[in-house]
């Protein structure tokens, strides 16, 4: 492992808003600790919709509502409901999760993330399910410390289904032959003379199509495995792609097949452009375009939002003037919109020192740009960072939150505030939430 790779290993070894399992992850220790073991456990957990023939399955009467859980947790949650044996004994094939290949690599990742093993989940094609054509799959990569680098993982390839489908191959470690990640898929068509309609699955084919799985490889490695039919940005339509798009698109192919030094760029451009950013609501696609709101922490900017609150309590934590930070207006209210400012509120003695020397605003991300404002005891600096977050930081004294409250900081309170850091209590009792 080289220097530049160890945040990337470190940021794939933690799990996601989609891989955490919460509670359930105590339960790990009956598990095995062997990749295969725990290949073997995701096998006895789920069953593939369009394989149930292999397991004496009729495919119509399969609980196909289960393809739409998202987070692992969830679908732990629904395992344990339809039978509540422990995790490692596996079940009958009509008492699993009905699942597809998403499914099969996010339960793996997110068993291995949570015992601290570098893992993700990669979008693109497979060669294996017709000969003639590459089809829509998704897998898991794997660190392996043994060999410094990332090798391919198939859970979903048991016994039965290498032998329905021929597979010679070792399912923990497939080659990069057989599966190629969306960028791979698009650099073949758009500068190897590949044909794109060979790229799909059943009559859903083109660069079109090809395009959608580099979007959501991309999101994948920024931990944001979503269904294989949730569109948002560049996927919500079959249109061409416009040389700019082009363009951003060759660069995130390059950028997805990159090796590790290239992590933070890749998570910048994938939480920084408007087409392949996560928005709160998606459109799921196998429900006839019904807009679905994601579960919390998966979009870009509640991610943004978590980390920026991280960042501000650690930073508000080393700076000794420092009172207090609150959130306020809409994002406290819940009701902000993309294009919506984070307010913060900083209590501190010296309100005009910040304001004066601002490079502390680079310790929250890259600022494209930033402005001066006062509005009567207060002195704000709205910041314009690269990501496309904008926050407006309003420092005033911390008699501010003094009882009893004027009729402007009652006004703001009563719209919504949260706690984002509290030295010495001084916020108790103007809001029971913290950020």
């Amino acid at each position: 492992m080289t220097r530049s790779a160890a945040p990337a290993l470190r940021y794939y070894a933690q799990p996601g808003a989609l891989t955490d399992l919460g509670a359930h992850a105590a339960s790990l220790r009956d598990l095995p600790h062997d990749l295969a073991g725990l290949c073997r456990v995701v096998q006895g957990l789920l069953v593939h919709p369009f394989l149930g023939h292999l397991y004496g399955l009729d495919s119509k009467e399969m609980r196909h509502d289960e393809l739409e859980t998202r987070a692992a947790v969830r679908m732990v949650d629904r395992i344990l409901a339809l039978d509540s044996s422990p995790l490692a004994q596996a079940r009958a094939p009509e008492r699993r999760l009905v699942g597809n290949c998403r499914h099969f690599t996010v339960l793996l990742c997110a068993l291995l993330r949570a015992r601290g093993v570098a893992s993700r989940a990669r979008c693109g094609f497979a060669a294996w399910f017709d000969r003639s054509n590459f089809t829509d799959h998704w897998v898991c990569e794997v660190w392996d410390e043994a060999r410094g680098s990332w090798v391919l993982v198939d859970a979903q390839l048991d016994r039965e289904q290498r032998k329905a489908f021929g597979i010679a191959f070792d399912p923990l470690d497939v080659p990069r032959t057989e599966f190629l990640v969306g960028g791979d898929a698009w650099q073949r068509c758009r500068s190897e003379g590949a044909d794109p309609n060979a790229f799909g699955i059943m009559d859903l084919r083109g660069l079109w199509f090809v395009r959608g799985d580099v979007v959501r490889d991309l999101a994948a490695l920024a931990k944001r495995e979503l269904l294989p039919w949730d569109g948002w940005g560049l996927m919500v339509d079959r249109h061409e792609s416009d040389a700019r798009e082009l363009a951003l698109l060759d660069r995130v192919a390059a950028l997805t097949l990159a090796g590790d030094e290239q992590h933070a760029e890749r998570l910048a451009i994938q939480a920084s452009d408007p087409g392949l950013r996560v928005p709160r609501e998606v459109i799921n696609f196998n429900l006839g375009g019904a807009k679905v709101e994601l579960p919390p922490g998966v979009a870009n900017e509640a991610r943004a939002l978590e980390e920026l609150f991280a960042a501000v309590a650690a930073w508000a934590e080393v700076e000794p003037t420092i009172a207090a930070v609150a959130l306020v207006g809409s994002h406290a209210r819940g009701e902000a919109r993309p294009d919506s400012a984070v307010d913060l509120v900083v209590l501190c003695d010296d309100v005009d020192a910040f304001a004066a020397e601002p490079r502390w605003i680079q310790r929250f991300g890259a600022p494209s740009r930033h402005a001066l404002e006062r509005w009567g005891a207060v002195s704000s600096i709205r910041v314009w960072y690269a990501t496309g977050l904008e926050v407006e930081f309003g420092f005033t004294a911390p008699s501010w939150a003094a009882a009893p409250l004027d009729a402007g900081t009652r006004r703001v309170v009563t719209d919504g505030l949260r706690v984002v850091f509290d030295r010495n209590g001084i916020l108790n009792g103007l809001s029971l939430s913290r950020a």
